[in-house]
């Protein structure tokens, strides 16, 4: 009789870009570990998309908006307005198949 495998002793890994989770997906799968089975998976930045223009939302990633925060950047420096500190932007959360749960409609 086989014995059940342990436990994994993390649910998640939120990476700091698309390029890392995916990496991180290839060593996870290699180890045996089911991504979004046995840990859920997320990437930051949405590039998979943006830079090879897929339309399949396979990696769950955060979409920073880089192009409207570098519009905003460069729309300040234009109007050479010193504003320096925190500014707000929105980001959105990209659910791909890399998580578990409910999925968009689209």
């Amino acid at each position: 009789m086989l014995s059940p495998e342990p436990p994994s002793r993390f649910g998640a890994v939120f990476c700091g870009n698309d390029q890392i989770a995916l990496g991180a997906k290839s060593v996870l799968r290699e180890s045996g570990t089911r991504v979004p089975d046995d840990v859920a998976l997320v990437g930051v930045d949405n590039g998979e998309y943006v830079i090879s223009g897929q339309s399949t939302r396979h990696l769950t990633t955060v979409d920073t908006g880089l192009a409207a925060l570098g519009a905003a950047a460069a729309a300040q420096a234009a109007d050479g307005r010193d504003a320096p500190g925190t500014h707000a932007h929105r980001c959105t959360l990209v659910v791909g198949a890399t998580t578990a749960g409910p999925r968009p409609e689209g």
